[in-house]
């Protein structure tokens, strides 16, 4: 080549350190380990994936894949791999509170089916034997619980300033870094409860941590109070069921009081102990406690609940009706307001027209008018509602009046009314036996009165 013409060339050297793809180093520490024992980071990659995926619908079968995984510690002489199990599991219930219980009853099963043969030969009990088995992995997680619930957490979040210089101060890494430390702080808190509601920590164990939250001088600080809040509200109701535990929680209580009264105490910390009072003199019942995840059936059973409530108080409302006694509107529905009037409309429509049939039947001494013919004039020119063949009756009366008696209505030669649509339908001559129509037109009506003044002529001539 012409760049490297007259250079020696060397082979590449590999370092020990060297960059490998990943499948051959666990090929090899898996040649150098006890054949199908898996190295700690390939533990850690498969034990939090599965921890991910663990759901209540799903539970039996990723605890067996854990469990499977925490079984190679037989091989081992200290529980290594048990040790980094508990540990997995123990931060991811910290960190998600919501599914402590489920962690919880995780734990309790890794308890029951922990076999003997895992052993740590660095921890002795008081005869000096080796722990193995079920009484290591409790001594395991209780050690872990012991050590975290003594640390404590502290809140550091800073507080906003105004400017946009305090929005990028509460979004910066030390708020997240703070909020991390306290979410975890809470979840543990709530996780010992759950340990203790599935009977894997002592009721002592609960007294010692609630006394511990409320042994402070002078003005609390706001994790003591949110903790002792958490903490009560897990298993409050647990503690106060027993003789014993309602005597320590009448103690508890009454220091909860007095830590109320004090005038320095913020106002979010007050309300959250009397919301404590509150639940316990309720007898701990509320609405808003966290039942933890669910299954799939149950999400479902508490749907078709909340739909079939809400259908029964739907039909409640539609039996008792509209507020003020009126039938209730909607689509579909023949006693809706527009359905209703057309009904009526049309009914009062027959009748009027049945009426006049009836009539016009009938010899009238009616007078011919030869006023306006529009079919939506309903009145007078005096204002006076018009009868309805079309004109008043003599003193002004209503001529339908009249004619609802059965006596023939009387009309002024003087009095010109307007004719409206039921007196046009009344006169058209259709029905057998009618005389025919001289209102419909005043050109019809001069022709008739013609052709009667020219035989009253014949007559006298």
């Amino acid at each position: 080549m012409p760049l490297t013409a007259g250079v020696e060339v060397k082979p590449i050297t590999i370092s020990a350190t060297g960059w490998k793809p990943l499948s051959v180093v666990n090929k090899s520490a898996q040649a150098a380990a006890v054949p199908g024992h898996m190295d700690p980071e390939m533990v850690q990659r498969k034990v939090k994936a599965a921890l991910n995926k663990m759901t209540p619908d799903n539970f039996d079968k990723i605890s067996d894949q854990i469990l499977a995984i925490a079984g190679q510690s037989k091989n081992e002489q200290d529980g290594r791999t048990l040790r980094q199990v508990i540990q997995l599991t123990f931060e991811k219930a910290t960190d998600e509170a919501h599914w402590a219980s489920m962690y919880a009853k995780f734990c309790k099963r890794m308890l029951e089916t922990m076999s003997p043969e895992i052993r740590d030969e660095n921890i002795t009990d008081k005869q000096g034997k080796v722990v193995s088995g079920g009484a290591l992995f409790r001594k395991y997680l209780l050690n872990r619980c012991q050590e975290e619930f003594e640390r404590g957490w502290k809140v550091d979040l800073p507080k906003p300033k105004e400017g946009k210089a305090g929005e990028a101060e509460l979004m910066s890494d030390e708020y997240y870094i703070a909020a991390a430390a306290k979410r975890r702080g809470l979840g543990l808190v709530q996780f010992i409860g759950e340990l203790y509601k599935l009977g894997m920590l002592t009721e002592r164990i609960m007294h010692e941590c609630i006394r511990k939250l409320l042994e402070f001088q002078g003005v609390p600080d706001e994790a003591e109070i949110e903790s002792l809040t958490k903490l009560l509200r897990t298993i409050g109701g647990n503690l106060d069921s027993t003789e014993k535990g309602r005597a320590c929680m009448d103690v508890y209580f009454t220091r909860m009081k007095s830590i109320i009264e004090l005038p320095e105490l913020p106002s979010r910390l007050k309300f959250m102990l009397m919301d404590i009072v509150d639940l316990r003199r309720a007898n701990w019942a509320s609405k808003e406690d966290n039942k933890g995840p669910k299954t799939l059936e149950e999400v479902r059973a508490e749907a078709e609940a909340a739909a079939a409530q809400k259908a029964a108080e739907n039909a409640r409302q539609s039996q008792r009706g509209a507020p003020g006694g009126r039938p209730p509107v909607g689509r579909g529905d023949a006693r809706n307001f527009s359905g209703y009037n057309q009904a009526v409309t049309n009914q009062v429509g027959m009748d009027d027209l049945r009426r006049l049939k009836g009539s016009a039947s009938r010899p009238s001494s009616q007078n011919v008018s030869f006023g306006p013919t529009s079919m939506f004039n309903s009145r007078s020119s005096s204002g006076r509602r018009l009868a309805p063949g079309g004109s008043f009756g003599r003193g002004g009366e209503d001529s339908g009046a009249s004619s609802r008696t059965g006596t023939p209505p009387v009309r002024d030669r003087d009095s010109v009314a307007h004719t409206n649509a039921f007196g046009l339908l009344a006169d058209t001559g259709d029905h057998p036996g009618s005389p025919p129509s001289t209102a419909a037109s005043p050109a019809l009506a001069k022709a008739s009165l013609d052709t009667a003044a020219n035989s009253e002529e014949k007559k006298e001539t």
